[in-house]
């Protein structure tokens, strides 16, 4: 099926310090938004325009990240953004093959709404003029279950918590239990030295930052873009790990900091 490519019209409250707001069809299957960004008629890094980019469906946040950590994942999964552009992967073109690219494409059939809200930064200049362009990919397909009655959906959300971790050991006990965790992405200041996730009493990872790193770049990411990355899915193949019971995330750093984690996981709703 052929990929539909158009721009987003409509897009209000384009102005410095401001917050820019869309919306978009509900029923068709999305692949890919691109957010173009110019200040003073010229193309500008996205991180430099957009703060926190919020994605909404049924008004309930799906995915809420801040542009730099979306152009940081994008660049993990070696497929950076061109300057000027800030690009939103549903169907995720690193995947090994194309039924488990376009397996996370978001189906809105039968949902109420699909918006997204940029939070713009203030610029230097109160005469500094900000505009913001866009596209959207999408197609009408959809992906069904075995018997061909069941529409299926797999939705990746990206969600950002903070800890304040001291020097040493530090664990997040519990609060990722019952996700279907894809990946973890850990930010910071300082390097995170080692992680150990045991879920359900099992052991399911413990290696170092240079360990994890090797094994990160050998299946072809970027492991550099962040102070560590647990990456359920390497195969390829949109796998995960869930806890039924419990999860700890055990991490070591050499200096106390506060640990930004984006969880990406996924769920067979928007619900």
């Amino acid at each position: 099926m052929a990929l539909i490519v158009n721009p987003i019209l409509g897009i209000e409250g384009v102005t410095a310090g401001g917050n820019a707001t869309g919306s978009l069809r509900v029923g068709p299957r999305y692949h890919t938004l691109v957010f173009f960004t110019y200040l003073n008629g010229a193309l500008v890094a996205a991180d430099s325009v957009i703060g926190r980019v919020r994605l909404m469906v049924n008004k309930k946040d799906i995915r809420s990240l801040f542009a730099a950590e979306i152009l940081k994942i994008n660049a993990f999964n070696k497929h950076p953004d061109t300057a000027g552009a800030l690009s939103i992967h549903f169907a995720e073109p690193w995947q090994t093959d194309v039924d488990a690219m376009i397996r996370t494409a978001w189906d809105t059939t039968g949902e109420q709404s699909f918006t997204f809200s940029l939070e713009l930064k203030t610029q230097a200049e109160p005469t500094d003029i900000v505009r913001i362009e866009a596209i959207q990919v999408y197609d009408n397909g959809h992906l069904f279950s075995a018997d061909g009655k069941t529409l299926v959906k797999f939705i990746m959300r990206q969600l950002r918590t903070t800890y304040n971790a001291g020097a040493g050991q530090y664990d997040i006990t519990d609060k990722y239990v019952g996700n279907r965790i894809a990946r973890l992405f850990f930010d910071g200041p300082s390097n995170i030295t080692d992680l150990e996730i045991v879920a359900d009493n099992l052991k399911i990872h413990d290696a170092t930052r240079v360990e994890n790193n090797t094994l990160l770049d050998r299946y072809g990411m970027d492991p550099t873009q962040f102070k560590y990355a647990y990456v359920a899915d390497i195969i390829g193949r949109t796998e995960w790990l869930m806890a039924s019971e419990t999860l700890n995330l055990q991490l070591e750093s050499a200096a106390g900091q506060t640990i930004t984690v984006i969880d990406e996981s996924l769920t067979g709703s928007f619900a």
